[in-house]
C-alpha cells in the first residue's frame, strides 16, 4: 500500500506514527514530505528530520517551504516566488503519481488541496491534529469554509469522539506506537510539569485574564518548582515573564512533548496544564499514579466555541484527566 503523508509541524510525525503503528504501514511503501512556514522554520523542520528521521525507513522524506501571509500579502514577491517553487516541487516529485492514501494533517488548507488536484488517490485520512480538529469539522460541515477541491469523503483519525456525517468516518486513535514503548516507570516525587500553550500569541485570551489564572495555579502550587515546557509558539518575552513571576523552569525542547516523554526514565508526579491536546496524550503515557491536571477555561473567557470546550472536557474526564474549572 501506498502512503503520501503531508505534514506542518513535528508533533505531526509523532501522530503518524500511532497511525502508522495501528494500521501496520510498510515505511518503504510511504512518502512523507514537511512543510515549512511562519511558525515552524526551514532550519526547525530540517534539524528536526536530521536528528529524528531514519530517512532510510521511508522511500522519501522531504521539506518543502510553504508561502507566509502574516506579515505579507500573497501576492507579494517572496511569495509568488515560493507558490512557484511549491508547485514545481509538487509536479515533479508527487503529481500523476498513484498513491492508496493521502495521510493529511491539515485536510483543508490551500496546500493540501494542490495535492488533492495533481495526485491520484484511493482515500483521504486526516491525521490527528488534536483540538484543531473541532474547527476542521465545524468549518467543514457548516460550509464556514469553501470546499472546493476538499474529498466529499474524509476518514478522521482522532483521540477525540467527535461526530462526523455519514459521508465520513471517524477511526479512534488507540496509541499503539507509544504503548509499544512506555513501560510501567516510577515516579519523581518532586517533578511537576506545565504544559504551555499560546493564547496571549494568538489572541484567544486577554492577558489580565490569563495571569490571573496562573496566579491560581501558582498558589496550588506554593513553593514547587514547576518545569515549563512551551508551545512553539509562545513569545520569548513572555517566557521570561514566566521564569520570573511565576518561578517556572523554561524547558525548550526540539522535539514534540510526546517524544521527550518517551525518553524519561522517570515519570513525574504532576503534569498540569489548559486545554492542550497534549494532556490526553501524556495521560495515556503516564504511569497511574500521575496526577494529570487541566485548567478549564470558560469560552466566556476563551475565544473558542462552547460546544468544543465542554466536548473536550467531557474527553478529558472519561480519560481520566482531572479538571479544575478556573473563574476569574
Amino acid at each position: 500500500m501506498k502512503n503520501l503523508f503531508i505534514l506542518s509541524t513535528p508533533p505531526h510525525y509523532y501522530n503518524m506514527l500511532q497511525y502508522v503503528e495501528q494500521f501496520d504501514i510498510v515505511k518503504k511503501n510511504s512518502e512523507v514530505v514537511f512543510f515549512s512556514s511562519f511558525f515552524t522554520s526551514e532550519d526547525m523542520i530540517d534539524d528536526f528530520i536530521e536528528n529524528h528521521i531514519n530517512k532510510n525507513d521511508w522511500k522519501s522524506v522531504r521539506r518543502i517551504s510553504l508561502w507566509q501571509t502574516k506579515f505579507e500579502k500573497i501576492y507579494s514577491p517572496s511569495n509568488l516566488l515560493k507558490i512557484f517553487f511549491f508547485l514545481k516541487k509538487l509536479l515533479f516529485f508527487y503529481s500523476f503519481r498513484n498513491y492508496n492514501h493521502l495521510v493529511v494533517n491539515q485536510v483543508d488548507q490551500l496546500y493540501t488541496k494542490f495535492f488533492y488536484f495533481f495526485t491520484s488517490y484511493q482515500k483521504v485520512i486526516s491525521l490527528d491534529e488534536g483540538n484543531d480538529i473541532f474547527r476542521t469539522i465545524e468549518d467543514r460541515y457548516n460550509k464556514k469554509k469553501s470546499n472546493l477541491f476538499i474529498p466529499k469523503k474524509i476518514i478522521f483519525f482522532s483521540s477525540y469522539n467527535i461526530k462526523v456525517q455519514q459521508s465520513d468516518t471517524l477511526v479512534k486513535c488507540q496509541n499503539l506506537y507509544s504503548k509499544k514503548i512506555i513501560k510501567n516507570r516510577q515516579i519523581s516525587e518532586d517533578e511537576i510539569f506545565f504544559i504551555g500553550s499560546p493564547y496571549i500569541e494568538d489572541s484567544l485570551i486577554k492577558k489580565s485574564v490569563y495571569y490571573s489564572y496562573l496566579d491560581i495555579i501558582k498558589r496550588d502550587f506554593e513553593n514547587k518548582k514547576i518545569k515549563y515546557f512551551p508551545h512553539r509558539r509562545e513569545n520569548h518575552n513572555n517566557l521570561i515573564l514566566l521564569k520570573e513571576n511565576y518561578n517556572f523552569s523554561i524547558q525548550e525542547i526540539d522535539l514534540p512533548i510526546e517524544f521527550y516523554f518517551l525518553s524519561l526514565e522517570k515519570s513525574p508526579k504532576i503534569i498540569l496544564g489548559f486545554l492542550t491536546h497534549a494532556l490526553l496524550s501524556l495521560k495515556k503515557l503516564s504511569n497511574e499514579d500521575t496526577l494529570v491536571r487541566s485548567y478549564y477555561i470558560d469560552s466566556s473567557q476563551l475565544k473558542s466555541s462552547s460546544d468544543e470546550l465542554i466536548q473536550i472536557k467531557n474527553d478529558y474526564q472519561k480519560a481520566k484527566i482531572e479538571v479544575v474549572d478556573l473563574k476569574v
